[in-house]
């Protein structure tokens, strides 16, 4: 008996929680709930603009790469309307190009067969590396002396330039004497 009566008195304190002091804990709930909801958006585009730049410096340098692989050991190089044109090292009638606007990757034209339609074309680049908008487009400055030269390789993003690489220059190593 002498338990429940202690039982009985406690049940009977008002200890626990006032009203007012449940309201503020919910208040502070709340505020910090808006305050982390509000930080989630700008920490998602931080982190996509961060993405996005780190996969433009990585199909700029992996274009440039390719671009050297393809080029070095050409031969009998002509730059015409933006199109590089040159024997492969297979011997191969070849061309690098951009594509048409809807799909502005880099293209490599191997002509097997020495017609204009013959032949396959590839896109210089993987598609997996170029995807996400991400396209390369350059400017040929001109080939003399054994060396290729290109200005104003960039990555965009649709009109945005998001990385870009001032000069770049392949030598030739079939017109070395």
């Amino acid at each position: 008996m002498k338990m429940n009566k202690e039982l009985r008195a406690r049940m009977r304190t008002n200890a626990g929680f006032t009203l007012t002091e449940m309201l503020i804990a919910l208040l502070i709930t709340v505020m910090v709930t808006a305050i982390v909801a509000a930080g989630i958006p700008v920490a998602v585009n931080s982190y996509t603009r961060i993405v996005t730049s780190a996969n433009a410096q990585i199909l700029l340098s992996t274009t440039m790469t390719c671009l050297r692989d393809e080029l070095g050991t050409a031969s009998h190089i002509k730059i015409e309307d933006g199109v590089i044109s040159y024997t492969n090292s297979h011997g191969a009638k070849s061309a690098i190009y951009i594509g048409e606007d809807n799909d502005p990757r880099i293209y490599v034209h191997v002509n097997t067969d020495n017609t204009q339609t013959g032949g396959y074309k590839y896109p210089l680049v993987s598609r997996e590396a170029s995807d996400n908008k991400l396209h390369v487009t350059y400017v040929i400055n001109g080939y003399s002396g054994g060396v290729l030269t290109f200005t104003d390789i960039t990555v965009k993003n649709g009109d945005e330039t998001l990385v870009s690489f001032p000069v770049f220059k392949i030598r030739v190593l079939a017109d070395i004497s």
